[in-house]
């Protein structure tokens, strides 16, 4: 299975289908997400997880922050909401926080592992 390391540092795109053009979602990455309750988190080895559907065959990769972000995918939590809980979780967040989870969002949608929960 290939590995393609994804530029927002903390997600790697498992799925041979994953097209990598993350579509332009300003206001669907804002609104409050809720994973897909067919999704399955599992560790696989050293801070490294992976997202998959066995419905849809999508998986994807990623590290401890990136199982940090999924696990407040509760149809509760806006954008600004996840960058304050990663924020708070980290010693030394990078300025560029708020893009990561933005792409970490857009890759999830794409492959159908979230959708939109409740403002």
């Amino acid at each position: 299975m290939d590995y393609m390391e994804d530029t927002t540092g903390f997600c790697k795109a498992l799925d041979p289908c994953f097209s990598g053009n993350l579509i332009d979602m300003k206001t669907e990455i804002h609104d409050c997400l809720l994973a897909n309750p067919e999704v399955v988190l599992r560790e696989e080895f050293d801070n490294a997880h992976i997202l998959f559907n066995a419905a849809t065959g999508a998986m994807f990769g990623i590290n401890a922050i990136g199982v940090l972000v999924w696990n407040h995918l509760d149809g509760r939590h806006s954008l600004d909401d996840l960058v304050e809980i990663v924020a708070a979780h980290c010693e030394a967040p990078p300025p560029e926080t708020k893009s990561h989870i933005e792409a970490f969002i857009r890759a999830v949608l794409e492959l159908g592992l979230a959708g939109h929960g409740e403002s």
